[in-house]
């Protein structure tokens, strides 16, 4: 039996598991913590001010490269080698195919903008897991589709709370999602989706998309036609109202003359 330790000739420090790492830390738990602590900072980053893209494989590259450009100088790269975390994640021969064929059926979907919650929450689980699955980078995937995910839930018109949830939980409900159950994964984001205004909505948009988008154009003609719908309620209530004023104006007249008309006949 072969019970000699592997490590990675390609992402570590010879006879290492630690990752070949911009600060030069040798040490796992010192590295664990300064890029956790780094990364975080540029998560913070992009909540503020969102990175621009398509929501495809070169948006996602960009998130990562935002996040781990401190730490490692392959940040934003696809991995070269088969990595597996009790699973073996996507071959490196298949990342793009399978990525590009998600990719695709998302846009298809429109981005999944206009979405009903309960279809939204099924599919948005289906594309997070659908890069969970890929794990196209060395390290630093989770991070990077969570920030992906966000953002694609806001341009969908929702928002998507990670910090309502464990990392357990997230871990647990993401391995399910790896061996076909998405259950624990769609009860999850339930819990953490929550829709946003129209209007925030497209304004967040905007800052993500090409001017160009046809989802912005999308969402541009629903926010015209609830305004629409928003105007005929309004007039109709406000005929509705003036016909009740004149209405009550006129019986406040026949009242006025009935009464005139009963004062003179007693006085004759």
């Amino acid at each position: 039996m072969n019970n000699k330790k592997y490590f990675d000739p390609v992402y570590c420090y010879p006879n290492s598991n630690v990752l070949k790492n911009k600060l030069n830390i040798y040490n796992s738990a010192q590295l664990h913590d300064r890029e956790r602590r780094i990364s975080s900072v540029r998560i913070h980053e992009l909540q503020a001010i969102p990175l621009p893209g398509k929501f495809d494989a070169a948006h996602l590259k960009a998130i990562h490269k935002h996040l781990f450009q401190d730490m490692y100088e392959w940040a934003g790269q696809f991995r070269t080698i088969d990595i597996a975390k009790g699973n073996m994640f996507c071959l490196v021969q298949h990342i793009d195919i399978y990525l590009n064929d998600s990719i695709k059926k998302l846009h298809n979907e429109e981005l999944l903008v206009n979405t009903p919650h309960d279809y939204f929450v099924e599919r948005l689980g289906v594309y997070y897991g659908d890069i969970n699955a890929a794990h196209p980078f060395r390290d630093g995937n989770g991070r990077t589709q969570r920030v992906f995910i966000e953002s694609l839930a806001r341009v969908a018109g929702y928002n998507v709370d990670f910090s309502k949830t464990t990392e357990d939980q997230l871990l647990e409900a993401s391995i399910n999602s790896f061996n076909g159950d998405n259950t624990d994964l769609n009860k999850m984001f339930k819990q953490i989706i929550t829709p946003i205004s129209k209007e925030a909505q497209l304004s967040y948009a905007k800052q993500v998309l090409p001017i160009t988008h046809p989802v912005l154009k999308v969402i541009s003609k629903q926010i015209h036609e609830t305004q629409k719908i928003k105007t005929s309620l309004t007039d109709r209530l406000t005929i509705a109202n003036d016909k009740a004023a004149t209405h009550n104006a006129k019986n406040k007249l026949n009242t006025k003359q009935t009464n005139r008309f009963a004062r003179n006949q007693d006085e004759r």
